[in-house]
């Protein structure tokens, strides 16, 4: 608690402290000059004056001092005398271990290190000679199971490399047959080729105009063409060539009185009745282009090549090898139809599709005689006609008549009236190109030719269908015709 100086007066309190019972009086320290008071702080220490010895020079050999020294320096002590530690502020302190071994706890930075070239030193001098028991340094590499950079900056160091194997990964940039990166490769037997990935060692060649020949016991370079084909030679066991030099040609002998082709996958042959698979080897049967058939040349029973038409179809000739009103002693060629039944529907396809041709079940087709685009056309006249055109003639294409009907009007007074129908350029046919004619037609008479299934003419390239009638007085006559235009 605080104690009040000079009690009844109205003195100053000072501050205390509590301890035990008492109270101790806290009391804050000032210097200075008189009448001025300075608080000492860590800004503002107590100034305090020692009294020490003059400098001393510091020199090496410097016993242990029996009177006070001033100076700095780092000093070693050697078991007898104290000396000055050896460095510069450039290399910093110089450290002889003299064979012993030196601690450090931390990092240590050595700017320069001098091995020694000694048998147990690390350092070995240039061209000094080898002797059992040299100690080295391991030189040690980094595996890396996929080549790729050590460093991620061109001129940075970088380790040495291995494979999985621990093989030291190379990289031949001369003398090796490249000539650059990749030069000096070699592959593994039976290895897979990737083009652009995989490396060859290329192998040269010489080409010359003349070749020469060489000595016995020396070496040369492999012979080329100008085109860098290789040139090969043929040898016999015995030393014989196979070649033909002067017809540039390769002596063949076939020793064996017939070539068996063999039956596996990859030979020519195959047996009989053995199955087939994917990527079965055989010989391309190549057959000769035949626009128009003709007889190959030869004789009757002489070899003769397969003939194919324009659009590459094998041409074949159908015959059941039984001449027309012959005795049938072999089965005929069939040509199948589909049943269906009495009644049934067939399905309907698109124009242009292929499409089935049906039969009854006992085998007798369905037939329905026409064509899929018909004409009907109808004319009537109530006077007199000579040669008149009822259709006009197609360029290019001709009238087909399946059925044709004329009429004479019941109220028709006039009797036995002449009709004439028929193909003619330009007048109406009384013979060859008659399609419908009737002698003379009284009121209601009429004829009909044709049900529609069948051709009764067909007219000329261009041709009209004309018509020469009597007059019908008092009533009129009607043509009818059915048909189709084919073109031609």
């Amino acid at each position: 608690m605080p104690v009040r100086l000079n009690p009844g007066v109205g003195g100053a309190e000072a501050a205390t402290e509590n301890i035990g019972g008492h109270e101790y009086q806290g009391v804050k320290f000032y210097f200075g000059a008189p009448l001025t008071a300075t608080p000492i702080t860590s800004v503002t220490p107590l100034p305090v004056t020692i009294g020490l010895p003059p400098a001393a020079v510091l020199g090496d050999n410097l016993g242990n001092p029996t009177t006070s020294l001033l100076g700095s320096c780092t000093l070693v002590w050697d078991g007898s005398a104290w000396d000055r530690a050896p460095g510069n502020s450039a290399t910093g302190l110089r450290v002889n271990l003299g064979g012993d071994t030196i601690t450090v706890a931390g990092t240590l930075g050595v700017s320069g290190l001098t091995p020694g070239t000694g048998a147990a030193n690390l350092g070995k001098a240039q061209n000094s000679p080898h002797a059992v028991g040299d100690v080295g340094a391991l030189l040690l590499a980094i595996r890396r199971d996929t080549p790729g950079p050590g460093t991620s900056t061109d001129g940075g160091y970088i380790g040495l490399q291995t494979d999985a194997q621990g093989n030291l990964r190379v990289n031949v940039m001369a003398g090796g047959g490249g000539g650059g990166p990749g030069g000096g490769t070699a592959a593994v037997d039976d290895s897979a080729f990737t083009i652009g990935v995989t490396s060859e060692t290329p192998v040269g060649g010489v080409y010359l105009t003349t070749r020469d020949l060489v000595d016995a016991g020396d070496t040369g370079a492999f012979a080329m063409t100008q085109r860098r084909a290789l040139y090969v030679t043929l040898e016999t066991p015995g030393g014989d060539s196979a070649m033909d030099e002067t017809n540039d040609a390769l002596r063949v002998h076939m020793v064996a009185s017939s070539i068996l082709p063999g039956t596996t996958a990859q030979d020519l042959g195959k047996a009989q009745n053995s199955a087939y698979a994917t990527g079965h080897v055989g010989i391309m049967q190549l057959a000769v282009r035949r626009d128009t058939p003709s007889t190959f040349a030869g004789t009757d029973g002489s070899y003769g090549p397969l003939s194919l038409d324009a659009g590459g179809n094998l041409r074949v000739a159908a015959s059941s090898g039984v001449a027309h009103g012959a005795t049938d002693t072999e089965n005929p060629s069939l040509l199948g139809l589909r049943a269906a039944n009495m009644g049934a529907a067939p399905t309907a396809v698109a124009a242009g599709a292929r499409t089935l041709w049906y039969a009854n079940r006992s085998g007798v087709p369905f037939v329905l005689g026409g064509h899929p685009a018909t004409f009907t056309e109808a004319a009537t006249t109530t006077t007199a006609g000579t040669n008149v055109a009822f259709l006009a003639g197609v360029a290019g294409s001709r009238y087909v008549v399946t059925r044709a009907s004329v009429i004479a009007s019941a109220g028709m007074t006039a009797t036995g009236v002449p009709f004439t129908c028929g193909f003619g350029a330009t007048t109406t046919p009384t013979s060859t190109g008659v399609v419908i004619a009737h002698p003379g037609m009284n009121g209601g008479d009429g004829v009909t030719v044709g049900d529609g299934s069948g051709i009764l003419g067909i007219g000329g390239s261009g041709e009209p269908i004309r018509y020469t009638v009597g007059a019908p007085t008092g009533g009129s006559v009607q043509v009818l015709l059915s048909g189709f235009i084919l073109p031609g």
